[in-house]
Parts: C-alpha cells; sequence; structure tokens
C-alpha cells in the first residue's frame, strides 16, 4: 500500500514541476514578445559565421541596436565582398527605419522573428533576427555586394540610461 502511495505522490509532483516548467517557459516567452514588439532592444553579437567559412568569436563591442523604429547596426565582416567599395572586409553599417519591418510571434516554438530590409547608399541589405525564449538567437544578414553572414547572439533589454 505504500509502494502505491509512494507511486501516486511522485507522479502528482512530477505533473506540477512540469506545470510550472510550462508557465515558466510561457512568462519568459511572453517577456520576451513584449520586448521585441515594444522595440527598445539591443543585440549583443558574440559570434559570426560567413558563408562557407568558419565562425569567429567575438570578442568587440558590435551590436544591432532598436529604438524609437530605428535600426542601427555595427558589425563584423569576414566575408567575400562582390564589390570592391567592399575590400578588406570592412563592417556592415547601417541606420534608420527599415522597410517592410516584419515581427511574428512563433508562439509554439517559443521564439520570436523580425525581418526587414534596410537600403544604404552603397548597398541594401535583408536582415532577419531569430530569438529564443533565453533571449539569444541568430541575425542573419543578406546583401547584393556581399556574401551572407551569421551572427549569433543575446538580445537585451535598453535601459533609459542609455
Amino acid at each position: 500500500m505504500k509502494a502505491i502511495a509512494c507511486s501516486i505522490l511522485v507522479l502528482l509532483l512530477s505533473s506540477c514541476g512540469a506545470a510550472y516548467r510550462s508557465l515558466e517557459k510561457e512568462a519568459d516567452f511572453q517577456a520576451l514578445a513584449e520586448l521585441v514588439e515594444r522595440g527598445t532592444y539591443q543585440f549583443q553579437i558574440q559570434s559570426a559565421t560567413p558563408t562557407g567559412g568558419r565562425t569567429v568569436q567575438i570578442t568587440s563591442a558590435y551590436s544591432l541596436k532598436v529604438q524609437a523604429n530605428r535600426f542601427e547596426a555595427y558589425l563584423p565582416s569576414y566575408d567575400r565582398a562582390y564589390q570592391p567599395a567592399y575590400a578588406g572586409n570592412s563592417p556592415i553599417r547601417f541606420g534608420g527605419k527599415p522597410e517592410n519591418l516584419e515581427i511574428l510571434r512563433k508562439e509554439k516554438k517559443g521564439r520570436m522573428s523580425v525581418s526587414f530590409t534596410m537600403k544604404e547608399a552603397q548597398d541594401s541589405y535583408q536582415i532577419t533576427l531569430e530569438v529564443g525564449r533565453s533571449r539569444y538567437g541568430t541575425l542573419r544578414v543578406s546583401s547584393q555586394d556581399r556574401q551572407s553572414i551569421s551572427y549569433y547572439g543575446l538580445l537585451e533589454e535598453i535601459s533609459s540610461d542609455r
């Protein structure tokens, strides 16, 4: 009889733990979704992987910053340029209001997706940011004049004192 009671107790406790973890994951996702939809965040780059290349760990301050409907990027580049203007792996820089901005909630996967186009004088960039409830994610940048490159990093809230 004790064995049956212990088994029932273990089942109840494990189901309570699973329910708690599910609620915790949902709360993490809701906080992420609100942050992304509010549009005041910074994606800090930790590593970069050019198409067909090796992953490079990043030690300097590179990021994609979003504030007041403006997207500002300063990103390292280890790619192959298709135009002479990009010789020497110059950083990817852009700033301003994006075109074709799309923000998607992927609730079942616990992810947020932000995609947009940014046109600069010399180039046009197609950007996709995918971030999970842990706030780690991938930023993919495609260009007309450079190879595509992916960045791995962490999404952080921008505080009002920055």
